[in-house]
C-alpha cells in the first residue's frame, strides 16, 4: 500500500547529543518523534577484505544511504582519487560525489511516485524521480552541483530567497570570535530560509516522499563543539552553560524547523528524522591529516620532516591554542624539520608567497599547490616523496589511509608482491605503538586490511591496503618508541566526524516508544521504500530497519 513520507537528514547529528539534548527538553519536537514512534541508533561499518570495520566518512555514508549499497558495489570509496600512474590527486569540493549511473538512489521510483528532493548532501540529479530535486543550494560543502530538475527551480529559489550564507563559506578558524559570531548569524539565516523553502515546496503538492536535507548541524558540529562539550581539550574557560552554546542554539532551531515542516505534512504521513553519521570532539584531523603522513615518512626514512622537535617521555609544551599567521597549514609549513631556526622565525612575518620548500626539500609547500586540490592538507605535501616510499599516507577525511608503493601496481613501486603482507604487518604494529604522549593513550583503535591479494584485479577495490581506525580521544602531541614525537601542534578543527547516526520515526503502525537493533546507514535505503510501500531492490546490500527486532 503507498503511504506517504516526509523525511528530514540532520547532516552529522552525533546521536549522544540528540538523545542529551532531547532528554533536556531543548529538541521537543525530535523528542516527541522518538516518543510517539520508534528510535535508534546507527553504527556504520564497511567490509574489507570480508571484514567490518567502522567507518565515519561523510560522502561515503551519505552515497550507502542513498543507493542501499556498499561501496564494494557502488564503487564510491569517497571524494579522494588516487592515480597510481602519476602518484596524483584529484578532489574536488563542488563535483567528486557520486554519479548514481549503475545505482540509483531510493528516492529514483519512477513515474507512479510524486518525489521532492531538497539539498541531500552528495546527491545528484536523476531521470527517475518524478517531481522535484534540488541540489547545492546549502550545506557543508554537500559535494553536489547547484542545480535543479526541473531547470528554472533553483534559479527561482535563488531569485526569491538569496544563495545560501553558509555554502562553501564555513572553513574558517574555531579560534577567530569574529568567524565564530558571524557564523552563528549565518547558521539561523541559513536554516530560517531552507525553512521557508521546504515549506513552500511541501504544500505544493500531496508528494509521496518529501526528503530534506539539514546541512547546517554538520558546520556547527564541526567549528562550534568545544562551546557546549567540556570533554573537548579547547574548551573555553570559563564554560558557557551548554543550553547557551551556538551548537545546541542550531540545533535547536533545527528541531523547531522540524516541528514547523511536520505540522504542515499530511496528518496521516509517515514522519522521519535520520543521521547516517556524528560528530564527537575531534580525534580524527590531526591523526589523519599530519600524524599519519609524518609517522609514515619517518618509518621509511627514519627522520622527521614535519614538527621534528620535543623528545619522547619529556613532558608536552602546553596546547597551541592560536596557529602561528593566524593560519593551520603555516603554521604547521613553518615547523618543518628542513627549516632552520631562523628562518623559522623570519616566516612568521614573511608575505605568504615566500614561503616555498628549499631547494632538494622532500616537502611540496602548500603554495606550490595551489588554491584547492587539499593543498591545506599536510598529507598532499608528502606526494614528492611518495615514489621514493615503502608505503605513504593518502589524503583522506575520517579514518586513515596507507598505499603501499607495489611493484606491478605503481608507475614506480618498489615493494614486491611477496613483501606486501610482512611490510603490512610491520607498519599496523609501529602504528599501534603510537601514544598520545599527555595521557599515554594509543592513538589507534585498529588498522585493518583492505584486500588479502595485493594484485587483486576485481572492481571497486578501495585506493589504500590499510585503513587506520582512531581512537576516539583528541590528541595534539603524539610519540612512538620507534618514530618519536610529534608535536604539540594546533588543532584543526573542534568536531570531527563518528560512524553513530541515528533514526526516529512515527506513523504507519510503528509501534509509540519502541526501538530497533543497531542499523546501519546502507540500511536507510530500503527502510524509506518499505514505509511507501514501495519495491525493494534485490541488489540492496541494506536491511529493513523494524522495531523492536520484529520481522
Amino acid at each position: 500500500m503507498k503511504r506517504s513520507v516526509i523525511a528530514v537528514g540532520l547532516d552529522s547529528a552525533d546521536p549522544h547529543d540528540i538523545e542529551a539534548w532531547a532528554d533536556a527538553g531543548w529538541l521537543p519536537n525530535i523528542d516527541e518523534l522518538r516518543r510517539s514512534g520508534m528510535y535508534g541508533r546507527i553504527c556504520n561499518t564497511v567490509p574489507y577484505a570480508g571484514r567490518d570495520t567502522s567507518l565515519a566518512e561523510t560522502e561515503i555514508l551519505w552515497v550507502m544511504a542513498q543507493t542501499g549499497c556498499f561501496p564494494t558495489k557502488s564503487g564510491y570509496w569517497g571524494s579522494v582519487d588516487y592515480d597510481p600512474r602519476t602518484y596524483a590527486i584529484a578532489h574536488s569540493q563542488r563535483d567528486s560525489g557520486y554519479g548514481y549511473h549503475d545505482f540509483a538512489p531510493f528516492y529514483a521510483l519512477g513515474q507512479d511516485y510524486r518525489v521532492c528532493v531538497f539539498d541531500v548532501p552528495v546527491s545528484n540529479l536523476h531521470p527517475d524521480v518524478h517531481g522535484i530535486q534540488i541540489t547545492g543550494w546549502g550545506g557543508h560543502f554537500p559535494f553536489s552541483l547547484s542545480r535543479s530538475e526541473p531547470p528554472e527551480v533553483y534559479s527561482d529559489i535563488v531569485a526569491r530567497y538569496g544563495e545560501n550564507p553558509i555554502f562553501l563559506n564555513d572553513s574558517g578558524h574555531f579560534w577567530d570570535s569574529r568567524y565564530i559570531r558571524w557564523e552563528r548569524q549565518a547558521l539561523a539565516e541559513s536554516i530560517e530560509t531552507r525553512t521557508a523553502i521546504a515549506s513552500e515546496l511541501l504544500r505544493k503538492e500531496d508528494w509521496d516522499l518529501f526528503l530534506l536535507g539539514f546541512g547546517e548541524t554538520h558546520t556547527a558540529g564541526h567549528d562550534l563543539f568545544h562551546l557546549s562539550h567540556p570533554e573537548s581539550p579547547i574548551h573555553p574557560r570559563p564554560p558557557l552553560p551548554p543550553e547557551r552554546s551556538p551548537m545546541v542554539e542550531t540545533f535547536r532551531h533545527i528541531d523547531a524547523a522540524i516541528g514547523r515542516l511536520f505540522a504542515e505534512a499530511p496528518q496521516d504521513s509517515i514522519k522521519l528524522v535520520f543521521s547516517v553519521h556524528g560528530i564527537t570532539a575531534n580525534h580524527v584531523d590531526l591523526a589523519s591529516f599530519l600524524f599519519l603522513p609524518e609517522l609514515m615518512y619517518r618509518y621509511n626514512f627514519g627522520k622527521p620532516a614535519l614538527c621534528g622537535r620535543g623528545r619522547p617521555g619529556t613532558p608536552p609544551g602546553p596546547v597551541v591554542d592560536r596557529p602561528v599567521r593566524n593560519s593551520w597549514a603555516t603554521s604547521l609549513w613553518l615547523q618543518r624539520a628542513a627549516l632552520r631556526a631562523p628562518a623559522r622565525l623570519a616566516g612568521r612575518w614573511m608575505p605568504r608567497r615566500f614561503l616555498r620548500e628549499g631547494r632538494g626539500e622532500d616537502l611540496v609547500a602548500p603554495q606550490t599547490l595551489g588554491p584547492g586540490n587539499l593543498a591545506w592538507m599536510p598529507a598532499r605535501w608528502f606526494s614528492r616523496s611518495w615514489p621514493r616510499m615503502k608505503a605513504f599516507a593518502l589524503p583522506c577525511f575520517a579514518e586513515g589511509h596507507v598505499r603501499v608503493n607495489l611493484i606491478g601496481r605503481e608507475s614506480r613501486g618498489i615493494v614486491s608482491p611477496h613483501e606486501y603482507g610482512a611490510l603490512l604487518d610491520d607498519i599496523a604494529d609501529k602504528l599501534q605503538r603510537v601514544r598520545c604522549a599527555r595521557t599515554g593513550e594509543p592513538l589507534v583503535k585498529e588498522v585493518a586490511r583492505t584486500r588479502d591479494d595485493p594484485l587483486d584485479r576485481t572492481p571497486n577495490q578501495p585506493g589504500p591496503d590499510l585503513v587506520v581506525v582512531w581512537n576516539e580521544h583528541p590528541t595534539d602531541v603524539v610519540e612512538s618508541p620507534e618514530l618519536g614525537r610529534i608535536g604539540p601542534v594546533p588543532y584543526f578543527r573542534p568536531g570531527g566526524h563518528s560512524p553513530r547516526g541515528f533514526l526516529a520515526a512515527a506513523g504507519g503502525g510503528i509501534p509509540p516508544g519502541s526501538t530497533f537493533p543497531a542499523a546501519r546507514a546502507v540500511d536507510i535505503a530500503p527502510t524509506v521504500r518499505s514505509l511507501l510501500g514501495a519495491p525493494i531492490p534485490a541488489h540492496y546490500d541494506g536491511r529493513l530497519i523494524v522495531p523492536d527486532g520484529s520481522c
